[in-house]
């Protein structure tokens, strides 16, 4: 449903409103109405505005802008807009013949699309909003789509722009018949990453040096490229290290301008040392029934013929995925005294395997063991065997 924090569909007119609470819709979605017919007017929005549909708007002010009586004057937005379609004041203008006024307002929050873009106002269908006195902050110069809006790129020129119905505010100008009580702080995050990974900021950002609300708690899914490892440093601080698949991270609230930094390496090749085989063996021993008899035992990798009165072995292991090391088909088993019992059994991505062995002698020893072989150089193989051996009866 559209969903805005002050209304979803806007009627009427509204004005000297404000809205400090996050917005999220899988429609239109603003920080003051969703939906706009009407005008809004000395009004502001501080919270988050985020939209979960690719095709839909999600903007500080009014996600969508559907008639020509609608209008937008002497608003702002400090607060942080997500989405495939975010912009900083108003969403898309959809009514065929519509010219809707947006005038004597600014967007100071930050803009976080996939494509990279910080737009103050977008429009659909080639319909054309009348702007006057439109500013959007942005750290790195971005021209918007329309001459007639202005892109500053300092705090400094934020506070002191000069916009009719607008007072001179400790952070930012504040509407002079709604006066924000205290101003939200505003921060530099700066975001870097290496190549060899993808990084996405609150699920849908590209990664970008931006302006933000202090507060904010980021958000970064962090996914290295095959064969590399992440980190996430914080200023001088590795706040989370080691990422082989994607993982997300939550930073704590901004506080203060910040640098994160995203880093891939490439992985390193598990250390020898550290291959195990954790499970220990089971051994079982069938009962004897008569001397000489056949008959079947089970276990999960199939059936198997046996004579009573003759000792039998299966040992069930988990064997280990280590990142740099192979293990052939055949390349596990069970050691008996010294000899090898391969396991005639193909390796599957089973977490264990069944192996039985005939004419086991009494006091046998049985250790289950596996050979890895290094994935960049196979004759290069190591012989691990499992945390304990197992006592045949």
């Amino acid at each position: 449903a559209t969903v805005g924090g002050i209304i979803g569909n806007n009627y009427s007119q509204i004005e000297k409103c404000a809205n400090n609470g996050d917005v999220t819709s899988a429609a239109y979605a603003g920080g003051i109405a969703g939906l706009s017919y009407w005008s809004i007017s000395e009004s502001y929005n501080t919270g988050k505005v985020s939209s979960t549909s690719e095709s839909v708007n999600a903007a500080g002010i009014a996600g969508h802008v559907r008639s020509t009586s609608a209008s937008i004057d002497k608003c702002y937005n400090i607060g942080t807009i997500i989405g495939a379609n975010a912009t900083g004041i108003a969403g898309s203008f959809a009514l065929s013949g519509s010219i809707v006024k947006v005038s004597n307002s600014f967007n100071a929050g930050a803009v976080i699309r996939p494509d990279g873009k910080e737009p103050v106002i977008i429009q659909l269908n080639g319909l054309t909003p009348e702007l006057s006195s439109v500013y959007y902050l942005t750290i790195t110069a971005y021209e918007d789509e329309y001459d007639s809006t202005t892109n500053i790129t300092t705090l400094d020129q934020l506070k002191n722009l000069n916009i009719t119905g607008f007072t001179t505010g400790d952070i930012y100008p504040v509407i002079t018949g709604n006066a924000q009580p205290s101003c939200n702080n505003i921060v530099k995050l700066s975001l870097l990453k290496d190549d060899n990974g993808s990084v996405s900021v609150f699920d849908s950002g590209t990664v970008k040096d931006r302006f933000i609300k202090a507060g904010e708690i980021v958000k970064l899914t962090v996914t290295p490229d095959d064969g590399f490892v992440a980190s996430i440093s914080c200023g001088e601080t590795v706040v989370i290290d080691g990422i082989i698949g994607t993982e997300e991270y939550y930073s704590e609230p901004l506080t203060g301008d910040t640098k994160m930094n995203v880093t891939f390496l490439v992985r390193p090749v598990t250390d020898s040392k550290d291959l195990n085989i954790q499970t220990a063996p089971i051994s079982f021993i069938p009962d004897i029934i008569a001397e000489g008899e056949e008959y079947t035992i089970k276990n999960q990798d199939g059936e198997y013929t046996v004579k009573a009165g003759v000792k039998y072995t299966a040992v069930f292991s988990k064997l280990n995925s280590y990142y740099g090391w192979d293990i052939g088909d055949y390349d596990f088993g069970v050691e008996i005294n010294g000899k090898e019992y391969p396991s005639k059994l193909t390796l599957t991505d089973k977490l264990s395997y069944g192996i039985v062995i005939e004419n086991v002698p009494e006091n046998a020893v049985i250790k289950a063991y596996v050979y890895y072989h290094e994935t960049a150089d196979p004759e290069n193989k190591i012989k691990v065997y499992s945390n304990a051996a197992v006592q045949a009866e």
